[in-house]
């Protein structure tokens, strides 16, 4: 596992964002000269990440995309201060602070995302907390409160609204300051944007991620909250809470109340009050005057007494509240008890009706049709001249065909410019139908720059036009074009962009854009992934993978920038040894072509048994460790911390894709299933198992290819080049004469080893191997050195550190004794300077391979030699391939006497070494074909 990066860097896993939902009130630029000038950049206060703010005003809808259309609110000025922040605005349209922080955070990514109320203030001293909040957070930390401190006057006692107001001291998760691990927000959707209102949403999010299996903790930093000023009619306003009161009973059970750490309020109380009143009415309904007058006694008593426990805590007589205070509790405490049942008994019913779905899904897309859906034609006006962009017929089709709405908006200032007229684009409009299908709705602007219209984009007129004509929210749509316009009318809308970058695309607008995807497919894979999963009933309230999508690859696989913001990196996977690990370095290469391309990178994830011979892959970036208790010989125990930690790691590299290699016996379907927990969104494997929705990728492994092939096979299926051999068939291919891409490979430069190594030619014996089955009986291998030395070879016999005896056993003083001396790089080495390899079916025949040295292989056949021999370099196998235990995958010989090994003799392997010592490199290749009982020589 990887250790964590300096806290505050971007990309380390105590980076931050900070997102701010606001209504524009002036309190926001208080609060981000604040943060602006405390968060320094420095180790002890780092400057966060990215600052977006939520503006979630209401927006208008336009009536028409041929006129102005109506005023919109003017943006959010965030004057110099956002722009030394960096801040950008995202619209939310009015949408409530729930769906308002979605937005935010889905915008942006930061391991950490904080979540601040626009009218907070941030005390001297708060960013070095939240820093130090930050690095002392656990893997499984899922959030980080700040302390809110409410100040009160100091001259008079606090009024209901002000003590209403700081009970937030002693409340559970306010989101007013509260750091969220961007994993944890993942793996339950964010906030449950069926509360519209600012309560309870942030209860929700917190019993949630809770009970996803993460923690939330108290920080050390604290936060200013003042008390907002207000009217008389706030306290019955807020009463429609209480709706939100039965959708949480409804989504976490009647017992949420002790779960979240809250109080059981005066809704009994108010049941009672408007019981009473409601006996009263009826006693004079019905005239019997008697008990309507003990209704309105008990209704006047309760009334009374509720206004009382109001006042008796708030000011007294002679404060200059005091007169207006008296007047709000005397109305209030009337009504509140009726306002409070009403939204109780409509939340009680809705809940009981059914909650209506999460509503996050994509309702319609809007395509640009320029350079977008079709190749660009500046001014065009003729039809013929129409060509679609490829792919984009399969991608409308496939909106289509689940339901999605599709639309055009495009800029046409060719018209006011005079150089073509609405009619000929409205021709060409209509040869785009023929071509692609219809559109559910086409905006077109005529306008020209000058004209200050709000259809034009970056305006949001044309998106808002589409999405009333559709009838559908604007923030439920998406916005897919090839420029910054086509970005900041979808922005300035509350819709989603998606930037599909051209060669016309500055680099500027690129990196601006909150996604982007190299094509549609990839535009709208990316769409797909970021809905939220609905969920509504309790059972289903913690939504932890999203299904993959069977009708995409790879190379739809996008650098999304936003909601979850992905890199184009890719995590090669392969969980046993070094030699397996060696076999996956072509593939692990080709990778690393695919991902450069989209401007990633590779990892590899290895067990600590690979790890060195990962890192010795050219390729590869970084190398991270894991010991999976499904893999090797002896696993490790399950770790619940560990494997959490791993996919924790995982998350925070946000890589595009996975691909899992595994040997023709292992399963893909635990590291998949790891994946998919990291919101890896591409995930490839080889699995005759039923993966469900683990692998977005099933590859199913031919035949007899060897582990190499196999490897390349799945890189090709998961959708990355790989370079083929004429066009050659896998099995018409020979194992050495094919393109460099295809050959085993390692690191260079290698260590300088000419002190360890006999002066002029050697041949190395290594003896042992890490399965027993597969080595040469220590007598025999003894043998085998002192052939060769009485044949003339200076010969260097190696090991690890655990076959330092079986190594000087060997070597009996014949050859030169390197067990221990060297690591996996140094052995390398070695290997490299040698006429030759004598080793078994294991780790350093592989690397002999890699650095291009001729190997007898004293092979096994506990594993098939078709799919485990020597690759790319000429090499001879040595051993009986039909013997008893072949395909056995036996570790320790289940044969007495070793025969499959045993049988070899000595002439033999001096024989095998002096002819591969004499091969040249233009020598022709061996016709392929199953590796024989005695030996097969690979020239």
């Amino acid at each position: 596992m990887t250790a964590p990066a300096t806290p505050g860097v971007a990309g380390s896993e105590q980076a931050y964002a900070v997102v701010v939902p606001s209504i524009g009130r002036p309190s926001l630029l208080r609060l981000l000269e604040t943060l602006a000038a405390q968060a320094d950049g420095s180790p002890a206060a780092p400057a966060p990440v990215e600052v977006v703010v939520a503006d979630d005003r209401r927006l208008p809808t336009a009536s028409s995309a041929d006129g102005p259309g109506d005023p919109l609110p003017e943006p959010l000025d965030l004057g110099d201060v956002g722009a030394r922040l960096g801040a950008r605005v995202v619209r939310t349209g009015g949408r409530g602070p729930a769906a308002a922080r979605n937005a935010g955070w889905r915008s942006t990514s930061a391991p950490w995302v904080v979540f601040l109320d626009d009218d907070v203030e941030l005390p001297d001293g708060w960013a070095d907390l939240l820093a130090a909040d930050l690095a002392a957070a656990g893997a499984r930390t899922g959030g980080v409160q700040g302390r809110l401190h409410v100040p009160l006057p100091t001259h008079r006692r606090p009024t209901d609204w002000e003590r209403g107001t700081a009970g937030l001291q002693d409340a559970l998760w306010p989101t007013a300051d509260m750091a969220y691990r961007r994993a944890a927000l993942e793996h339950v959707a964010g906030f449950d944007e069926r509360f519209p209102r600012a309560y309870r949403e942030d209860a929700d999010l917190a019993l949630r991620v809770r009970d996803a299996g993460w923690e939330l903790v108290r920080g050390t930093r604290t936060t200013t909250h003042p008390v907002r000023p207000t009217d008389d009619g706030v306290s019955l306003r807020v009463q429609a809470g209480t709706r939100d009161d039965a959708t949480m009973r409804a989504l976490h059970s009647p017992d949420w109340r002790e779960r979240a750490e809250t109080g059981r309020g005066r809704l009994a109380w108010h049941v009672a009050t408007v019981g009473a009143a409601g006996v009263a009415a009826a006693g004079l309904l019905a005239r019997r005057p008697a008990v309507a007058a003990l209704g309105a006694a008990a209704w006047a008593g309760l009334t009374l007494d509720f206004a009382r426990r109001r006042l008796a805590p708030g000011p007294r007589p002679g404060d200059d509240v005091f007169a207006a205070e008296l007047r709000r509790m005397a109305w209030t405490s009337a009504a509140i008890p009726f306002a409070a049942v009403r939204h109780r008994v409509a939340g009680t019913l809705a809940a009981r009706r059914g909650l209506d779905p999460w509503p996050g899904t994509l309702a319609a897309v809007l395509f640009d049709r320029d350079g977008t859906l079709v190749h660009d034609v500046p001014y065009n006006g003729d039809p013929a001249a129409v060509r679609p962009v490829e792919g984009a017929q399969e991608v409308l089709d496939g909106l289509r065909a689940r339901g999605v709405r599709v639309g055009v908006v495009s800029n046409q200032s060719g018209v006011a410019r005079g150089m073509i007229t609405r009619d000929q684009v409205d021709a060409v409009n209509a040869r785009v139908e023929e071509l692609l299908g219809p559109f559910d709705t086409w905006q077109v602007c005529p306008h020209g720059p000058d004209d200050a219209c709000a259809c034009r984009k970056p305006a949001p007129g044309m998106v808002l036009a589409a999405a009333a004509e559709l009838g559908v929210e604007p923030w439920r749509c998406a916005v897919v074009g090839d420029i910054g316009a086509d970005v900041g009318a979808a922005l300035a809308a509350g819709a989603t962009p998606v930037l599909v970058p051209t060669p016309v695309t500055r680099a500027e607008e690129v990196d601006a854009a909150p996604h982007v995807a190299p094509d549609l497919a990839a535009a709208v894979k990316l769409l797909a992934d970021r809905s939220p999963p609905r969920h509504g009933a309790r059972r289903d309230r913690q939504p932890v993978l999203r299904s993959a999508r069977r009708d995409c690859d790879v190379d739809r696989s996008c650098r999304s920038r936003g909601g979850r913001r992905m890199t184009a990196d890719v995590l090669a996977v392969r969980l046993d040894s070094d030699g397996d690990v060696l076999l996956t370095g072509p593939a692990v290469r080709a990778l690393a072509a695919g991902a450069a391309e989209r401007g990633g990178q590779v990892d590899v994830l290895a067990s600590s048994a690979g790890r060195a011979a990962a890192g010795l892959l050219p390729g590869v970036r970084d190398v991270l460790v894991f010991d999976a208790p499904w893999s090797g010989y002896a696993p490790p125990p399950l770790d619940r911390a560990e494997v959490l930690g791993l996919v924790e790691t995982l998350a925070a590299r946000r890589y595009a894709a996975a691909v899992v290699f595994t040997s023709f016996h292992q399963s893909p379907l635990p590291m998949a299933l790891l994946a998919r927990l990291a919101g890896i969104p591409h995930v490839s494997g080889t699995s005759e198992d039923y993966p469900g929705s683990l692998l977005d990728v099933r590859h199913r492994r031919p035949d007899g290819l060897h582990e190499v092939e196999a490897a390349l096979d799945l890189v090709r299926a998961a959708g990355y080049p790989v370079a083929d051999r004429d066009g050659a068939t896998a099995r018409a291919r020979s194992r050495h004469d094919g393109p460099a891409d295809d050959r085993l490979r390692v690191r260079e430069p290698l260590p300088d080893v000419r002190d360890l190594v006999p002066a002029g030619p050697y041949v190395v014996v290594h003896p042992g191997a890490s399965v027993p089955a597969r080595a040469p009986a220590p007598d025999h291998a003894r043998d085998m050195v002192a052939a060769l030395a009485d044949a003339g070879h200076r010969v260097v016999v190696t090991g690890g550190p655990r076959e330092t005896d079986l190594a000087a056993h060997v070597a009996d003083g014949r050859a030169t004794d390197l067990s221990g001396r060297t690591d996996l790089a140094g052995l390398a080495a070695v290997l490299a300077g040698a006429a030759c390899v004598v080793v078994g079916n294991t780790g350093p025949a592989h690397l002999a391979a890699a650095v291009g040295t001729p190997v007898v292989s004293l092979f096994a056949p506990v594993v098939p030699a078709d799919r485990w021999a020597p690759w790319g370099v000429p090499s001879v196998v040595l051993g009986d391939q039909g013997a008893a235990c072949r395909g056995t995958r036996a570790r320790a010989c289940p044969v007495a006497g070793h025969p499959c090994l045993g049988g070899i003799g000595t002439h033999e392997v001096v024989d095998a070494v002096e002819r591969l010592a004499a091969t040249s490199p233009d020598a022709p290749p061996a016709p392929p074909g199953r590796a024989p009982e005695t030996a097969e020589v690979v020239a």
